[in-house]
């Protein structure tokens, strides 16, 4: 999804126009498993980005050869999953990553957005658990959301959705985002990718936290372009609220 035609077809089915988002899916279903092909796994560089369009076109038309190509995106992924520690993590660039944009947070998330019998045939509820314990830990380098702690953050709200854990998880990952915090020039600003520059970007600075500090205040809305079939809702009964407290150093208590 980072640089190709899923990123495009989201587009148009968000302009409205179908048929020619439909043209482009097609053409990334005919790819699928295909080899040297987005094998990273994830959201955004591996088949898990296409599978959410190919759910969406699924919802979108009703047709099943949409939903069942939306799962096959998915099981291409999980041939890289492994298991760690009672945690779920893909093997990717030579280690194992829990992560939204290239890791198991955004494999997880294409599975929550297969229809009902696709996401119960791979064990959609599964992957969801193991992905929350493997995004819950302590250490994590960088703080942004494609491959950070708010890109956990932003999952684990979601998961919450599902196992009630979660949102705990998810709270004791708020209150460490402070550790990935620098004040700059008056205000303050993420250590970026690779912790070599501040960065205030949606990737991997602060724009991406506070995009993972929003979600966080009512589990499962669909906040991130293009990792959910029907962008730009919150589902029924998730008005709760996470509490934002200590968040990052300075920031309100609400």
């Amino acid at each position: 999804m980072f640089n190709g035609l899923t990123g495009i077809a989201h587009l148009l089915l968000d302009a409205g126009l179908r048929d020619e988002a439909l043209k482009l899916a097609a053409t990334v279903r005919e790819r699928i498993g295909e080899d040297g092909v987005l094998d990273r796994p994830g959201l955004m560089y591996g088949w898990s980005g296409p599978a959410v369009l190919l759910a969406r076109c699924a919802r979108l038309t009703g047709d099943a050869d949409w939903a069942e190509a939306a799962a096959t995106a998915v099981r291409a992924d999980l041939e890289h999953a492994r298991q760690l520690d009672g945690g779920l993590q893909m093997s990717s660039s030579q280690r194992l990553l829990p992560y939204l944009a290239e890791g198991s947070a955004g494999v997880a998330l294409a599975a929550m957005a297969l229809p009902g019998p696709q996401a119960a045939a791979i064990g959609a509820d599964e992957i969801v658990a193991g992905t929350a314990h493997a995004t819950a830990v302590q250490t994590v380098s960088q703080g942004g959301l494609f491959n950070g702690r708010a890109g956990n953050i932003y999952f684990l709200t979601h998961a919450a959705t599902r196992l009630r854990q979660a949102r705990s998880w998810a709270e004791d990952q708020l209150r460490l985002l402070s550790l990935h915090v620098a004040d700059h020039d008056g205000g303050q600003a993420l250590f970026g990718g690779q912790l070599l520059r501040l960065s205030v970007d949606l990737a991997t600075g602060t724009a991406g936290v506070l995009l993972a500090m929003e979600a966080a205040k009512t589990p499962g809305a669909r906040l991130l372009p293009g990792a959910h079939p029907d962008p730009g809702r919150a589902p029924d009964g998730a008005a709760r609220r996470l509490p934002l407290t200590d968040t990052v150093k300075g920031g309100d208590r609400s």
